[in-house]
């Protein structure tokens, strides 16, 4: 009978598969730390992309704030532009309104019977003094001085204050002094001072 000894053959047969499992242990252990450069060489160009793109977006963060500065301040220029032009506009009005004003009295008053002495012109009102013939001259410029504020509403009133003799020169006279006051309309109120209607 022939007896093999198999010994040295599991021996072999032993480091070989210790061999195979180091190798096998080695090369995962390479596969990982390859991987693991791979995703930190990936994760690094990441953040440095994001930091560069970030950089990026803060500088057009800060050229569109001072282009917002630029267009504010230009904003308050125009604005500042505009009051001036208003307050041109309306001390270029209130310079004709007195001589149209004048001008439209004049040709209201009764030729020849009559002539103004002083006219007081302010936001509420227009005090009108003056010398006329009789009484029925006076009674005439009321009249045309109603027909004249009727006309795009320029008075609300027209109110005979006072007529008298006229005293000239120490003595009375036939003249009848006279003193009108015109009363102008309340102004509209503005979309801002109209009061609101009460929610419902």
């Amino acid at each position: 009978m022939i007896r093999i000894n198999l010994l040295p053959f599991r021996a072999a047969r032993k480091q070989e598969n210790v061999r195979q499992q180091i190798s096998v242990f080695g090369l995962s252990f390479l596969l990982l730390l390859a991987l693991l450069y791979l995703g930190n060489t990936f994760l690094s160009r990441s953040v440095s992309a994001m930091q560069s793109e970030k950089a990026h977006v803060e500088a057009e963060l800060k050229k569109k704030e001072g282009i917002a500065n630029e267009v504010r301040s230009m904003q308050e220029h125009l604005k500042m532009v505009q009051v001036r032009i208003d307050a041109i506009n309306v001390l270029r009005a209130g310079r004709d309104y007195p001589v149209h004003l004048l001008d439209d009295i004049t040709g209201l008053v009764v030729p020849k019977r009559m002539w103004l002495t002083s006219l007081d012109n302010t936001p509420q009102n227009l005090e009108i003094t003056g010398f006329a013939i009789d009484n029925n001259t006076v009674a005439q410029f009321l009249k045309n001085l109603e027909t004249y504020g009727a006309k795009d509403n320029r008075f609300s009133s027209v109110d005979l204050m006072q007529v008298v003799k006229s005293r000239r020169g120490g003595t009375y006279s036939e003249l009848k002094e006279f003193r009108i006051i015109c009363q102008k309309p309340a102004p509209a109120p503005t979309a801002e001072a109209a009061p609101k209607p009460p929610k419902k």
